[in-house]
């Protein structure tokens, strides 16, 4: 639990994104019966045509119209892509269509979506390629492999080369780092350094850079041994030598560099566009950059030519088609054509907000429009930004809230208020917290010791005479505040701590797990590890299964095999209890895509999920 006291100086800070406002929509009307959950994907809710829903933490899919294709049987699902979907049963895996038959058996450990007619599938460790058919046309032997991007894929087996459709090395296997396509071109790196290689797997120059940034505008920055960064094009010849320290991306053929503390601009020849001799430049926005001389601020356009003239002691960015400018220690408003908008009058003011600004004059608060027009007058000895059309303000010391319009809604009576997060304002009074939403309504009275920040599917954590609970984001209590300590919500389970003891309980409050341990952890949405007088078991709330507490260590489960130690032997168990692979290595790693690292007489190998020796590992594996 985090204490509000330190959360208002992050609160007043933060910037936070936009709330999208998007439900599952059925054509006609249609609503889902109250047993079934849609899970909101994709937009909003729909891919090819298909929504997943959920009930009993099982998955299937419906249609627009509410006809259910796929009923919901599946543990695992994913949304459709390219007419099929990855579903999966007991750690197995395959595809259906959009009809919901499986057109490809539920065989392999891993999967992932059809690229370009092809899929990439696990199995036994090692990695291939299937197609929609669900032939083998590429050999599963790889280590790793990754998708096809415009007819090549990466794929790892000691070293990384690109293949084609045919599993032949178009790039062979000898580079330690290949990333995706951007832009036509990939980095690649390898014992020489950095370097390109084009949409065809062709490397357009030696391996040699320190760094490199992606390409853009068939431009790219590098930075050579020395540390000096320079731009290339797609042949791989130098365009901007090497002299820089800072170098971005092109935009609209130009980027921004910056050598020896000066900064400007360079066209795609490497150019400097710059006939003035400025002394800093920023970064263009919405077609117009800020530059200084002599510690006065104009703008240039893309062009190079000054359309706000180098004359004043500040002026900010543009927004709404207005910057505050400076002058005779008062600050008005002026167009991108320089035309003073609002003369300089307040002795502060703040960008536009959705056409209206915070102003400040000797020291009040107060907010102009557009037209440079009071519609708040300047009393307030604050006003925070607007949220929708709710401020937070403060008069005579104590905070309230006031509408667009200058109305108060609540009136002053806090001693401290956040901005609006997640439409909530925190509050306090009496060094209580409360919560107001953005309608100007005291949702959650002032009564509680402490309130997180975070808002997580509509519920917020909250601390009342020092034991936590959760609360909606209406106000009402949900989970009532019996606690010690409580985690986040996870699947709609969360734990709880009582005594120093931990359990768990679901998102309606009710006991699934007893607080009788000493450590409880998550494996997934089911299974949870629990410890008891210093031994670990797991508790599967979904099979109503107990695997009883007697291990000194459990690993991570990958694929149906969990990493377990006991009397100084490691071995490995299925998520059913039962040992598949006996107590027998002095060490082991927890299995990653189906192969773990053992160590047996000062020998470490590797073995697949079936326990058979794969190979020896050559170097001292740690």
């Amino acid at each position: 639990m985090v204490s509000l006291k330190f959360l208002f100086p992050l609160l007043l800070s933060m910037s936070l994104p936009a709330l999208a406002d998007c439900q599952l929509r059925f054509d006609d009307g249609y609503k889902l019966p109250k047993d079934i959950i849609a899970v909101d994907r994709g937009e909003c809710g729909f891919t090819e045509g298909l929504a997943m829903i959920e009930k009993d933490s099982k998955y299937g899919f419906i249609t627009r119209q509410g006809q259910i294709i796929v009923e919901p049987k599946y543990d695992y699902a994913k949304d459709f892509y390219e007419g099929l979907a990855i579903v999966g049963n007991d750690h197995k895996y395959g595809y259906i269509d959009a009809t919901g038959k499986v057109a490809i058996d539920l065989i392999y450990d891993n999967i992932h979506p059809f690229s370009e007619g092809l899929a990439v599938v696990q199995k036994d460790g090692v990695y291939g390629f299937i197609d929609k058919t669900g032939k083998v046309v590429i050999d599963i032997k790889y280590a790793d492999a990754g998708g096809f991007d415009q007819g090549l894929a990466i794929v790892h087996d000691g070293s990384r080369g690109l293949i084609n459709y045919d599993g032949e090395f178009i790039l062979p296997p000898e580079y330690i780092i290949i990333h995706g396509l951007r832009n036509g071109f990939r980095a690649v790196f390898g014992y020489g350094g950095w370097s390109f290689a084009d949409v065809n797997g062709q490397l357009i120059d030696e391996l040699q850079y320190h760094k490199v940034e992606s390409f853009n505008e068939e431009r790219a920055a590098v930075q050579n041994k020395d540390r000096k960064w320079g731009i290339i094009d797609t042949e791989g010849a130098v365009v901007l030598d090497f002299a820089y320290d800072e170098v971005g991306d092109f935009d609209q053929g130009l980027a921004y560099v910056k050598k020896d503390d000066r900064a400007f601009y360079v066209d795609r020849n490497g150019d400097d566009i710059l006939t003035g001799n400025y002394d800093d430049v920023e970064p263009f926005k919405d077609g117009l950059a800020k530059i200084r001389k002599d510690n006065k601020f104009g703008y240039i356009n893309k062009n190079a030519e000054i359309v706000i003239p180098i004359i004043y002691k500040e002026i900010s960015s543009f927004e709404e088609g207005l910057a505050s400018f400076q002058k005779d220690k008062k600050v008005g408003y002026i167009d991108k054509s320089n035309n003073i908008v609002i003369p300089a009058q307040f002795d502060k003011a703040a960008p536009f907000v959705n056409e209206q600004a915070i102003i400040i004059v000797n020291d009040k608060y107060g907010a102009i429009d557009r037209a440079g027009n009071i519609v708040i007058e300047p009393i307030y000895e604050q006003i925070q930004h607007f949220f929708e059309d709710i401020a937070p303000m403060k008069l005579d010391g104590k905070y309230g809230f006031i509408d667009k319009k200058g109305e108060v809604v609540i009136e002053p009576k806090y001693s401290r208020v956040s901005p609006f997060i997640y439409e909530l304002s925190y509050v306090e009074q009496n060094k209580k917290m409360g919560l107001v939403n953005t309608k100007g309504v005291e949702i959650a009275k002032p009564e509680y010791d402490e309130i997180s920040a975070w808002v997580i599917d509509g519920l917020v954590m909250a601390k009342k005479n020092g034991k936590v609970g959760y609360i909606k984001n209406t106000g009402e209590v949900i989970i009532p505040f019996n606690y010690d300590s409580i985690g986040e919500f996870y699947n709609d389970k969360t734990f709880i701590e009582v005594n120093g003891k931990f359990g768990y309980i679901d998102k309606s409050g009710k006991e699934l797990i007893k607080p009788i341990y000493e450590e409880v952890k998550p494996y997934s949405a089911d299974a949870i590890a629990v410890m008891k007088d210093g031994k670990w078991g797991i508790v599967d709330l979904k099979n109503n299964r107990w695997i009883e507490p007697i291990y000194d260590e459990l690993g991570f489960p990958e694929t149906d095999r969990m990493l377990i130690k006991k009397d100084n032997k490691y071995g490995f168990m299925d998520m059913q209890g039962n040992v598949v692979i006996a107590l027998q290595y002095d060490k082991a790693t927890d299995f990653d895509r189906g192969v773990a690292q053992v160590q047996k007489d000062n020998h470490w190998y590797s073995i697949n999920r079936a326990g058979d020796t794969i190979g020896e590992v050559s170097l001292n594996f740690q």
